[in-house]
């Protein structure tokens, strides 16, 4: 398995998880802020995890609990907008990156399904 720091869409991801930690700093609502901050952690915590696996199928299997993760984000992010806490500039902006991750993980998923399934050395 590659590393997973060499990985594009991890890279993405961490960004991501970053610009909604620091975008829900001052969130008076709790609740909201710490959905946002586990969800978008999450994906690429996923990544990292399913790395460490050796065999794509469980590879894959992560990338598709990261792709959930990432769409989970999406959703709290239009949630934050719909109830005034994400200015709507700023949710359209984290909804972009998140739906870039999105699909990257769904390339990265598909090419590594369609990958041999013997385990990766």
């Amino acid at each position: 398995m590659l590393p997973y720091e060499r990985l594009v869409v991890w890279k993405e991801a961490h960004a991501l998880a970053i610009d909604c930690f620091r975008a829900s700093a001052r969130w008076p609502d709790y609740w909201l802020q710490r959905q946002l901050r586990r969800a978008s952690a999450s994906v690429a915590a996923n990544l990292v995890e399913g790395s460490s696996h050796l065999s794509n199928a469980e590879f894959a299997r992560f990338i598709g609990l990261a792709l959930g993760s990432a769409k989970e984000t999406e959703y709290h992010l239009r949630f934050a907008q719909d109830v005034g806490v994400l200015a709507v500039a700023d949710a359209c902006a984290l909804l972009a990156k998140a739906g870039r991750v999105s699909r990257m993980l769904q390339g990265l998923r598909t090419a590594v399904r369609r990958a041999s399934p013997r385990k990766v050395q």
